[in-house]
């Protein structure tokens, strides 16, 4: 308990701590929430680029998933925006042409090893004028930059992190054919339990579309059967 560690040990237990965060963040149910953001729509722009780097159109981290958007017009209108996959937004024939106020939303995350990490936002239709863009995203967990960092963590994540940490890094400080003990591995893995059971209960808000329930819907007509 008096021990201190090497600096060696210390950077390598900060690499470490970053991976399971990265990890953590690509599970939903260990993230608490989803994060709101809005961005600006250009007329006649239907593609936006998203990720952390000033050179993209929507300068933030690149989220995981979008789960509801919505567009909010000049005179501070907003209507909501349907979420379809790429696929539906492919077979759409005048996706790249039809303008008007756009009503569904698809996310392309794009390769996951890139120079810049980036995904891109389809719009449908083609803004006619300039919107606002409200979108719920799931995004990873920030990583600590240094050693030093002062962070706000909700109560029932430091258990965790601290015990699952432990458990990550039993192997660099013990022989191979010593196990990881069954005290520290339970409260490991009942801490990750505690944080999926809370976070579970988290409000999804819900959009119900016209003519979609028992039915199908027709993005291209927004008529449903």
């Amino acid at each position: 308990a008096n021990e201190v560690p090497a600096a060696e040990d210390v950077q390598d237990g900060f690499a470490a701590l970053n991976n399971m965060l990265n990890e953590w963040s690509s599970q939903p149910l260990m993230v608490r929430g989803t994060i709101t953001e809005t961005f600006p729509l250009v007329q006649g722009q239907s593609s936006y680029s998203i990720g952390a780097s000033a050179s993209l159109n929507f300068n933030t981290s690149k989220p995981f998933s979008i789960f509801s958007a919505e567009v909010i017009d000049s005179s501070n209108t907003s209507y909501p925006v349907e979420i379809i996959d790429m696929a539906t937004y492919n077979a759409i024939p005048d996706a790249l042409y039809n303008t008007g106020r756009p009503r569904a939303l698809a996310f392309d995350p794009t390769p996951a090893q890139q120079t810049v990490n980036q995904g891109k936002i389809y719009v449908y239709y083609i803004p006619d004028q300039g919107y606002t863009l409200k979108i719920e995203s799931h995004k990873p967990f920030t990583e600590f930059a240094n050693l030093s960092d002062v962070v706000t963590l909700e109560p029932h994540y430091p258990r965790a992190l601290i015990y699952n940490l432990a458990v990550d890094m039993w192997a660099d400080f013990h022989d191979a054919s010593v196990q990881v003990p069954q005290i520290l591995f339970r409260v490991a893995e009942e801490s990750k339990h505690n944080l999926r059971v809370v976070n579970s209960s988290r409000a999804v808000s819900i959009l119900d579309v016209p003519g979609t329930s028992r039915g199908t819907f027709d993005i291209r007509t927004y008529e449903g059967s």
